[in-house]
């Protein structure tokens, strides 16, 4: 799931703007410092796109128009993972400790164990809803023999994700 964000390629001060010739300045109240652009929208309703701002002095609200704007690109901006995953753990080979990262596109149960070449389970390092995300867990196995281990990720109905990991002494 992605979030939207409008990204403008418009900043600017407002001693740049006057300077301008082509934009067209707008203040509800006149006493103000400067703005700096925060989005772009049609804010007098006249069909054009205008530049908002948030102006340093209280109890005004400044924008600019210049009919040469046609138009705003909006991009896709998110921090958050496009799919469910268990990265590589890391260190691998590792003594005594290795990261585990697993990714969530989406507000989760997340079951996260270690098992040993038999089956048994030897940690648990996550059994909990957790948020959408790149969450990071640490296996210490400083108090286990050297040998294979097998990391699963389990979120129910969306991964069931195994690695092996190897704990050298």
């Amino acid at each position: 799931m992605k979030q939207r964000a409008l990204v403008i390629v418009v900043a600017f001060l407002l001693p740049v703007l006057t300077v301008a010739q082509e934009w067209t300045e707008h203040t509800v109240d006149d006493v103000y410092e400067y703005a700096i652009s925060v989005f772009a929208a049609d804010v007098d309703g006249d069909g054009d796109t205008d530049v908002p701002g948030a102006a340093v002095s209280a109890d005004d609200i400044t924008w600019w128009e210049n009919p040469l704007i046609v138009g705003v690109d909006e991009e896709f901006v998110s921090d958050l993972p496009d799919e469910y995953a268990l990265s590589s753990v890391y260190p691998n080979p590792f003594n005594p400790a290795t990261t585990i990262s697993v990714s969530l596109p989406l507000p989760s149960e997340l079951d996260l164990a270690v098992y040993d070449v038999v089956g048994r389970q030897v940690a648990t390092l996550a059994d909990d809803n957790l948020n959408a995300g790149t969450h990071t867990f640490t296996f210490n196995a400083s108090n286990l023999a050297s040998g294979m281990y097998f990391v699963r990720a389990t979120v129910p109905g969306q991964m069931n994700a195994i690695q092996k990991v190897m704990l050298v002494r």
